[in-house]
């Protein structure tokens, strides 16, 4: 059997962090990388029990304007795409 070829640029991927038989890993279709996408995401997937992980490649052409929760943040001197993992929930943001 052929696997198909996730692109994470487009499809985010989540990994459960505990119970891998309740989602061991989900492409998340139809994901517009927007703030409601993450909270349907948080939602369906996510609980302080099973906080899981996004995987997802996302292009960041300038500096961000804002630091994660994690205290981290991307100075950007030339457009790069990163891979992130994140843990979710509880990533919070605030100005930069």
């Amino acid at each position: 059997m052929l696997a198909k070829a996730i692109d994470l640029r487009s499809e985010p991927l989540h990994i459960s962090s505990i119970d891998r038989n309740a989602y061991p890993a989900v492409v998340l279709e139809a994901f517009n990388f927007d703030a409601l996408s993450f909270m349907q995401y948080i939602d369906r997937y996510c609980s302080e029990e099973q906080p899981g992980r996004i995987m997802m490649i996302e292009a960041s052409p300038h500096d961000w304007d804002s630091w994660e929760r994690q205290w981290h943040t991307a100075d950007v001197e030339t457009p790069i795409n990163a891979l992130y993992i994140t843990p979710c929930p509880g990533t919070e943001h605030k100005p930069r």
